[in-house]
């Protein structure tokens, strides 16, 4: 007879990539960010995207812890096909992307993946964003379970929940991500082309996942920490319109759920919000001029924003 004392319970195997590109003193702290877990069970890929700078040499001295594994790309591929070999280099049962400007709480893994059950598509955390490694705000959530479609219906909307659209934000089963991470450009009207920068490509591995599960779920006392700084992409670039194209072509082309209606609205909404404001999404305003109207819905959506505004200022007022 076995001594169930002697059994070792064997924790799943979590892969930590890190795609990188120029980033030669940054991805040194996310490196350390990910050996410092408390969760054991690990491996960590460092991807480096044929930089020009000296990240690929300051990264060597990795080599000689076992969990590591370094590759670097005989040419730059941009970020999205970075991601996507990242995760075929992986083993793991879940995944964590963690972008190489960005880190996380030493307890992340190990507070993540305990959140994980059959019904969750991906497991987030909160936010914090550092500037110059000074704490800016921290994006906190109010509760730890939510529908998937209350993620959707926000993302789709103007998301004044903040839920994480990068997907630096969360845990995911690996299977889910390769199944769910588009390598090719979102249709739109207006010639962008979302390889570039991942913007869109990045926001539809959650609402994919959403489509497939019911729920997410947040982890509880643990964050990942977003840099802002004058390299990232979120400050470079204006990605309104790259992710805007992305929630129309979801709605438009994969979404098979109970609630279209509902969330063909929250984008109407949105985007005659944006309209207001610029004249440039006159395109995407025509692309979703065929979704069904709604006035309970639409009006809905604008209340709502109003109350979830007010509670949040409310709570940020208290929590000082």
């Amino acid at each position: 007879m076995v001594d169930a004392t002697m059994i070792k319970i064997v924790e799943p195997l979590v892969s930590i990539i890190i795609p990188v590109f120029n980033r030669e003193s940054l991805v040194l702290d996310a490196i350390d960010s990910a050996l410092n877990q408390t969760y054991k069970n690990i491996e960590i890929i460092v991807i480096d995207n044929k930089s020009l700078d000296n990240t690929w040499r300051n990264i060597q001295k990795y080599k000689i812890d076992k969990r590591i594994k370094l590759f670097q790309n005989s040419s730059n591929i941009g970020p999205v096909l970075n991601w996507k070999r990242g995760i075929e280099y992986s083993s793991g049962k879940y995944v964590k992307l963690l972008f190489s400007d960005d880190m996380i709480a030493p307890n992340y893994i190990q507070n993540s993946i305990k959140c994980f059950d059959e019904s969750c598509a991906f497991v987030f955390s909160d936010i914090r964003l550092l500037v110059s490694d000074k704490l800016l705000r921290v994006q906190s959530f109010f509760k730890t379970k939510y529908t998937t479609f209350e993620y959707m219906r926000s993302v789709l909307s103007d998301n004044i929940e903040g839920f994480p659209v990068s997907p630096g934000a969360a845990l995911y089963r690996r299977k889910d991500v390769i199944d769910s991470l588009i390598c090719s450009n979102i249709p739109n009207e207006s010639s962008l082309e979302s390889l570039k920068n991942g913007a869109g490509n990045d926001l539809l591995i959650y609402l994919l996942l959403c489509n497939k599960y019911p729920h997410i779920k947040k982890s509880r006392n643990t964050y990942v920490d977003f840099r802002i700084h004058d390299g990232s992409f979120s400050v470079r670039e204006n990605l309104d319109h790259y992710y805007l194209w992305a929630k129309i072509y979801f709605v438009k082309n994969i979404y098979c759920g109970n609630h279209m209606v509902a969330l063909q609205n929250a984008l109407l909404y949105y985007v005659d919000k944006r309209l207001k404001v610029s004249k440039q999404y006159v395109q995407e305003k025509n692309a979703v001029s065929a979704f069904k109207f709604s006035r309970y819905y639409y009006y809905h959506y604008f209340f709502l924003n109003i109350l979830q505004r007010l509670y949040r200022k409310i709570n940020n007022f208290f929590s000082k």
